[in-house]
């Protein structure tokens, strides 16, 4: 049926983290490497570069991840609980404060009009 892998009960949470994560970066290499937010911004999903005109630009991981899913996602409002699952690993705390701080950082670089909130839903870039 298109399967490519499984988990034996049972299992541990950590391991079938690890899977889905390995199973979402193989999706993005399928997929183009450079994604272009405008004509001067984009994002190298393999190497997780943010490119400015011909500067690298140097994102911590969890922006990068949070980049990378709202690129996935363009002009759609990703969830906050899809956020967190997401860019925050297994175990791993998380709060609205510390996403909005990576939020007001990736507008630094792409620009405040690129990133919408959606009122008590999520995030989207267009």
């Amino acid at each position: 049926m298109g399967a490519d892998d499984y988990l034996k009960k049972p299992f541990e949470l950590q391991e079938l983290l690890l899977r889905v994560k390995a199973l979402i970066k193989r999706e993005y290499k399928n997929t183009q490497d450079r994604i272009a937010i405008d004509d001067t911004i984009s994002y190298d999903i393999n190497l997780q570069q943010l490119k400015i005109d011909d500067n690298i630009v140097a994102l911590n991981h969890k922006e990068s991840e949070l980049l990378k899913l709202l690129l996935k996602h363009r002009s759609q409002c990703v969830e906050f609980e899809t956020i967190f699952e997401t860019v925050w690993g297994y175990g791993e705390s998380h709060n609205e404060q510390s996403l909005r701080t990576y939020i007001k950082n990736l507008r630094k670089y792409i620009g405040k009009d690129k990133i919408k909130s959606i009122k008590k839903q999520g995030y989207m870039i267009e």
